[in-house]
């Protein structure tokens, strides 16, 4: 009786295996469109600018997709200050990321549908 009563406590504290959550990108790095499917944990990269930026899926809800810039330079407000690296994906809908520079810029587009 005493196995059976830590087998279930064991369980209920440990609880069950998730299935890992993946989803569909299309992703737009200037002027270029891939579609990927990604998970948690993923890294994507793009050359923006001379520059190559590392973006993480940190975390996938069923209506957001959080993803982190590996270093500042760009923003999805057109803000030249703003220190961004952090940025939420909303389903069915898109964010644009630009480079904070004031005479050329170049965008990287996250689509999620």
């Amino acid at each position: 009786m005493k196995k059976i009563v830590i087998i279930l406590l064991l369980l209920v504290l440990t609880g069950c295996d998730k299935e890992e959550i993946s989803v569909n990108l299309e992703i737009n790095c200037d002027n270029v469109t891939n579609i990927v499917e990604v998970k948690q944990s993923d890294t994507l990269s793009c050359n923006l600018l001379g520059e190559n930026y590392e973006f993480k899926i940190t975390k996938i809800k069923n209506e957001e997709i959080y993803i982190e810039a590996n270093k500042y330079g760009l923003t999805s407000s057109g803000s030249l200050l703003s220190e961004e690296k952090e940025f939420v994906l909303n389903k069915d809908s898109s964010i644009t990321l630009t480079t904070q520079s004031t005479d050329y810029q170049e965008k990287v587009i996250f689509n999620w549908k």
